[in-house]
């Protein structure tokens, strides 16, 4: 041997979906972007605390960026949802930033300052809901 150590590399176990609390709703989103493809999509799957599916929605959109896309993502949970009224409500991410954005007054980017403006506006009629992040396998419902 040269003397070298050998590094070894642990493989963490792939992360489980954590159901909400009994009455809550737990919102997966998510939003893709390809630089130079004109159908970007984005994804929300609704599932209550048995895991079940209660809603979901897909769609096409056109975005400018990864943080732009999945902000799309969470508007069109914020809006599908604004009417229902739903007691509790937890939105989850993989895109850190989008959670950081929501959570905290960052600086935005200019392309998504209005989107984030109207998700925290319409966020104010609900009266418990959560903005957390989640690792991207967890997220693979919405993916």
């Amino acid at each position: 041997m040269n003397g070298a150590r050998s590094k070894t590399h642990e493989i963490e176990p792939p992360q489980p979906w954590i159901p909400p609390h009994k009455g809550a709703l737990k919102i997966n989103l998510d939003g893709t972007y390809e630089p130079g493809m004109l159908g970007n999509s984005i994804a929300c799957v609704c599932r209550d605390s048995g895991g079940r599916l209660v809603e979901g929605v897909a769609k096409e959109i056109k975005a400018s960026s990864p943080l732009m896309a999945e902000t799309l993502a969470l508007w069109e949970a914020i809006d599908f949802f604004y009417s229902k009224r739903h007691e509790a409500l937890i939105f989850e991410s993989d895109s850190s930033q989008l959670v950081q954005v929501m959570n905290r007054s960052n600086q935005l980017s200019w392309e998504i300052q209005h989107l984030i403006s109207k998700c925290k506006e319409k966020l104010r009629a609900f009266t418990n809901f959560h903005i957390t992040h989640c690792y991207r396998e967890v997220n693979m419902v919405a993916d």
